[in-house]
């Protein structure tokens, strides 16, 4: 069987660079992949695995085990396709159970670099680990103490593909994968000192206003038959000093009280704004006490893109987050609205030509990038994978198969919306896999248009503000379930032009709490007062 098929193993096994390139080698020759119920064991291959394994030299022995596997070849070319095929599964699976030490060794040092274990195909097969042993596991373990088994498993049949079959790896071919994936992995740094804070971690979220959108930047709208598109332009130049002040007193309350995680709301950051953050940052970090290890920073305009950029301890940018699904509003047949006039109440303009003004338009979104939607995940070893999605792009299944398919822990979500849809229609959902939600909205989401600002009352003190929560997974016998921790008004609310004080708690990863019959992580609410 001296064919191509020969032709294209030895070649490729030359090139490897890494075991995970002789994994990508054997999955693309198996591509596309089918559920193969019988595994054609070889104990020429599983002799050639173990030695890589037990050998401290990896160059040395990966040189020797591309030369046995070519000769392996060799022996077999006279099989048939089929045969041939599970074979070539056997040693993927080989891999994946060997070389957990060798993927511990092959991570990059930085974020910077493109995630990768394989680095032959990689514009077709990404190989990456499934961070098995992390803090949701840690949590599981807790809960399985009290109740006698921790989360069950999560449900990837739909689009495991050959991940399925896997227990440490995960492999996708980006044909079959979209939105696109790009994986950020971050120094082990936090990992010993996550361990010296008794695994607990704190995570904050920061509302920033309570000033209507129209009122703080100006909204630009294009309506051409009953239908428009809508981007937000500079701000306001005092509004925007008034956020930045606002964002700089939260960074402070963060350093004050350790915070690990800050989350600003989507919609707020000028690129003037995200410039001053980062040099602040920048400036300061050398201090005694340091930044969160990431800062969510709200959304950054430019050229019809409506992005969240995620900074580090550092101020060094770990990436910048394309929302893909654009938001849409309805109004009457009002065109070229009067920002000033809208903050008085005074909706303003002129009529599209062929348009009643008692038609409802309805006004889209303008998002240039919606046909390339990358979505990131920022991983820190042996902690958690984080991912981010932006207000509504939650609602996409195709995000949320993704996010179940590479076994994320968390999720950050910056919004503006004047819905808490987000809550009870999705994030139920994402509990029951074992991902944490934290979700951040801006209270002038509450604002109509006729509103200048949203106000709260002593009356609505206590109450629940369902748009910025923490979502954490729970156990109830035999059931997932979505334990949430939303913000209240508290008496800083009835101040907040002159401070938001934002909202922290702390989770513990390495003990649990009964409520009610269900088994959750200990998670506590800080009262986080002003400087």
């Amino acid at each position: 069987m001296k064919t191509k098929m020969h032709e294209f193993f030895v070649s490729y096994i030359k090139e490897s660079g890494s075991i995970f390139d002789i994994m990508a080698v054997a999955y693309k020759m198996i591509c596309p992949f089918e559920p193969i119920v019988s595994i054609a064991q070889d104990s020429e291959l599983t002799n050639i695995i173990m030695y890589f394994f037990e050998q401290s030299n990896r160059i040395r022995s990966l040189a020797e085990v591309k030369h046995k596997l070519i000769e392996w070849f060799g022996r077999h070319e006279n099989d048939n396709i089929s045969d041939m095929k599970k074979k070539l599964f056997f040693l993927v699976r080989l891999i994946d159970n060997k070389c957990v030490k060798a993927a511990i060794s092959s991570l990059p040092d930085s974020y910077i670099q493109y995630f990768s274990l394989n680095q032959l195909f990689q514009n077709e097969i990404i190989i990456v680990p499934r961070l098995k042993s992390n803090v949701m596991e840690m949590l599981s373990d807790a809960i399985a103490k009290e109740e006698g088994h921790g989360f069950y498993g999560r449900n990837y049949s739909a689009t495991a593909d050959i991940s399925g079959y896997l227990h440490n790896f995960i492999i996708y071919r980006k044909s079959l994968i979209k939105p696109r994936i790009n994986i950020s992995n971050y120094h082990d740094e936090i990992k010993k000192e996550f361990e010296q804070k008794n695994y607990k971690l704190k995570v904050g979220v920061f509302p920033l206003s309570n000033i209507n959108l129209r009122c703080l930047f100006s909204i630009k709208e294009d309506i051409v038959d009953r239908e428009g598109i809508f981007c937000v332009e500079d701000p306001e130049t005092i509004q925007e000093q008034k956020l930045l002040e606002r964002c700089i007193e939260a960074l402070k309350i963060c350093r004050k009280h350790g915070v690990d995680i800050a989350v600003f709301p989507e919609m707020l950051f000028s690129k003037k704004m995200q410039e001053t953050i980062i040099e602040f940052v920048k400036e300061n970090e050398g201090d005694e006490n340091r930044f969160p290890w990431f800062m969510w920073l709200g959304t950054i305009w430019a050229e019809r893109e409506n992005k969240c950029m995620v900074i580090d301890q550092y101020g060094k940018v770990v990436f910048e987050q394309k929302k893909f699904v654009p938001y849409k509003y309805k109004r009457k047949g009002v065109r070229n609205i009067d920002e000033k006039a809208s903050c008085k109440g005074e909706l303003q303009g002129s009529v599209p030509e062929g348009t009643d003004a008692e038609d409802i338009l309805t006004i889209r979104e303008d998002l240039s990038h919606e046909e390339d939607w990358v979505v990131n995940y920022l991983d820190i070893p042996y902690l958690f994978r984080i991912v981010t999605a932006i207000c509504r792009d939650i609602s996409n299944d195709l995000l949320k198969d993704s996010i179940k398919q590479f076994y994320t822990d968390m999720m950050v979500i910056p919004a503006f919306s004047e819905s808490n849809r987000l809550t009870n229609r999705n994030i139920d959902a994402l509990a029951l896999e074992r991902i944490i939600v934290v979700a951040c909205n801006a209270c002038s989401a509450l604002c109509g248009n006729s509103r200048k600002k949203f106000e709260v009352t002593k009356e609505m003190l206590g109450t629940v503000h369902p748009f910025c929560y923490l979502c954490m997974p729970a156990k109830q016998e035999q059931d997932n379930l979505a334990d949430y921790h939303q913000v209240k008004y508290t008496e800083a609310c009835l101040n907040c032009e002159n401070y938001c004080s934002g909202y922290l708690w702390e989770i513990s990863f390495s003990e649990c709490i009964k409520k009610n019959d269900s088994y959750l992580a200990s998670v506590v609410d800080l009262n986080c007062d002003p400087l």
